[in-house]
């Protein structure tokens, strides 16, 4: 596995040096044509971003990695090092990927942690900067999945990695990139991912899919543009700062908290999907 961990070192190291040139270059491009970079947006992209990097980043490379490492030695199969242990991993994880999307967004407690990634106002590169600081552990135990059926973390890292370079890409404007003719079929496009951040009813909770759109288009969840995206979410149409980008779900959830009184009532507004209200306040 040696070479396996040079490979996941340099594609770690590649993936840095992507993202810079990425948005540096999308944000350059966009000063030169239209004079206008939206700044606030970038500036909170960049900000949540940095500060991710010291809670999340630092969390997922060293107290998740252990876990990842520990749990593989408890693994109840071996699958070895092969070209189907390559698919399964690719599998598990794009599957991982859209069920636990799809509960961060059914589930209105994971939703006031994934609702700041869809605070963005703007389409750019620099809103896949854009996620929850505090946003550390969460669905990702299901991820240990992984290793306890006998894939080495390695290669989920280097799958992981790969994932993340498209996952930056699909996020460019749709003024450059959108869709990708037959290849829509077979990749999520940035046309396709951009819906995803619509607030327009027809596109809510649709296209969960970060790297290839087959989930959704198998448990019917696949939407093609009918009408041009509204960013934003149903309670956030402008601009917010760092701190209200953060923090705006969990406000609106510890308000319904305090107004009910039933154990019952609690429980629904924590897991019940967003807009949940109990029957007797419908």
């Amino acid at each position: 596995m040696e070479l396996y961990q040079q490979l996941a070192d340099r594609l770690s190291f590649y993936l840095s040096i992507y993202i810079v040139i990425l948005v540096l270059l999308e944000t350059v491009i966009t000063f030169f044509t239209s004079r206008k970079i939206h700044g606030r947006e970038l500036g909170v992209n960049l900000l949540t971003g940095t500060v991710s990097f010291f809670t999340v980043g630092l969390f997922k490379a060293y107290i998740f990695t252990w876990l990842l490492l520990r749990v593989y030695d408890l693994r109840l199969f071996d699958m070895g090092n092969h070209w189907y242990t390559w698919v399964a991993c690719f599998i598990g994880y794009t599957a991982y990927d859209y069920f636990s999307h799809f509960l961060y967004h059914r589930v209105r407690l994971f939703w006031c942690f994934h609702s700041v990634h869809h605070t963005v106002q703007y389409m750019h590169s620099s809103a896949g900067f854009r996620a929850s600081v505090l946003d550390i552990f969460s669905l990702n135990i299901l991820l240990l999945l992984l290793p306890l059926c006998g894939i080495h973390p390695l290669i989920y890292f280097v799958i992981y990695t790969l994932h993340k370079f498209w996952g930056m890409f699909i996020h460019v404007n749709e003024r450059y990139v959108g869709k990708l003719g037959i290849l829509d079929y077979f990749l999520v496009s940035p046309s396709n991912h951009h819906l995803h951040h619509a607030s327009n009813p027809p596109y809510i909770d649709k296209n969960y899919g970060e790297l290839v759109p087959w989930y959704d288009m198998l448990f019917g969840t696949y939407v093609k543009e009918q009408e041009k995206p509204v960013y934003g979410t149903v309670h956030v149409q402008s601009e917010l700062n760092f701190w209200d980008s953060q923090f705006f779900e969990f406000r609106r959830l510890f308000a319904d908290l305090r107004t009910s009184g039933s154990l019952r009532v609690k429980l629904g507004f924590l897991f019940r999907p967003p807009g949940w209200v109990p029957s007797t306040q419908a």
